[in-house]
């Protein structure tokens, strides 16, 4: 259930303080939304008390001023912060006196630092800023990882062995400027999962408290999985490897067109990188940097599993269902169909 006014978190009311008395304006926290000033930004954020010690502020905004804010360090690490920008436009942030810039790729998204951090960032104006920001106390956070109880390895992340490999409780009073040795793969889930708490607009709606938590949840569990590739507290962002936001946002349109094509025609790269707004040579490189095959391979793997669906379902000859897919030669079929799953089709 959402936080009454009366019990707004101290790191929450200290932002509010510092974003009044630096830039003279009334900024207010009302039903769960934080509501700028239309000389600051456009638009508002979302608050969400998602449970005692972990809170979500999700926030969609334009801003109408350049404007700065400043982050007062506790003594103490009792709370620890993490951030995720999916703004197409780069901010800069100091952090502890040293100057990152976060957002505008894949490889520069994702901020994880202790109260005890002292930051500050610069957002200029006309820019759209979309980030979500996960605060969750060190008690919630020490609870959170006691009580995971999982397979071995759930779903690729082991964080037994995470907590047992690395220092963890040390690790994480360190700060983190995650950049491209993080896998493409775990920064496009970390862009989905962000991008669909963004999506969520009532905050008072039981089902929407539920996505965002569980989504913050996964965050926080794919930062565990993050810090155990990092060589040190802040990473050198190398540029060579780096995927635009918009970059990452064109080729999951690119696999949505491939999943649902349900033309007898084979799609072919002009039409794809038409509707996706790249060049072919260009989508062809991300596409297999950031999926790990090819276009083609992954067209023809999809085909091929739903092939072996329809034909399970017995709902048609092998014939028809290859004539049906867009192959014109049956033996053509034949011969992807072992390919892909190791048997004839006429085998099943």
């Amino acid at each position: 259930m959402l936080t009454k006014q009366n019990a707004i978190p101290k790191w929450l009311l200290i932002l509010l303080c510092i974003l009044r008395k630096k830039h003279k304006v009334d900024v207010s926290l009302q039903n769960g939304k934080i509501l700028f000033p239309s000389e600051i930004a456009t638009g508002y954020a979302s608050y969400y008390s998602l449970a005692e010690g972990l809170d979500v502020v999700a926030c969609n905004t334009q801003s109408n001023q350049t404007f700065t804010l400043d982050r007062v360090p506790t003594a103490e690490p009792n709370f620890y912060v993490l951030q995720i920008c999916c703004s197409s436009f780069p901010f800069e942030y100091k952090v502890n006196g040293e100057i990152y810039w976060i957002g505008g790729s894949s490889a520069s998204r994702m901020l994880w630092y202790p109260s005890t951090t002292k930051i500050s960032y610069k957002i200029p104006a006309g820019v759209k800023i979309k980030n979500i920001t996960i605060v969750v106390s060190k008690d919630y956070l020490n609870r959170f990882i006691s009580d995971i109880n999982m397979p071995e390895n759930h779903g690729g992340c082991n964080l037994n062995y995470y907590i047992q490999s690395l220092n963890l409780s040390e690790n994480l009073e360190k700060y983190f400027v995650f950049n491209n040795e993080i896998q493409l793969k775990l920064s496009m889930e970390i862009y989905k999962l962000a991008t669909e708490i963004l999506g969520c607009v009532n905050n008072m709606d039981i089902l929407e408290n539920f996505i965002v938590k569980l989504n913050a949840l996964k965050l926080l569990t794919l930062f565990i999985r993050g810090i155990h590739g990092c060589k040190n507290k802040a990473d050198d962002l190398q540029a060579n490897a780096e995927f635009r936001l918009t970059e990452i946002e064109q080729i999951q349109k690119l696999k949505t067109i491939i999943e649902h094509y349900e033309e007898p025609t084979h799609l072919t790269l002009d039409y794809l990188a038409k509707k996706v707004g790249m060049s072919k040579t260009l989508m062809k490189v991300k596409f297999k940097k950031m999926e790990g095959t090819s276009i083609y391979e992954y067209y023809q793997q999809l085909r091929m599993n739903k092939a072996k669906d329809m034909i399970d379902k017995k709902s048609d000859s092998i014939t028809n269902i290859a004539y049906s897919m867009g192959f014109k030669s049956v033996s053509h079929f034949s011969r992807l169909f072992k390919k892909y799953h190791g048997v004839k089709a006429s085998s099943i």
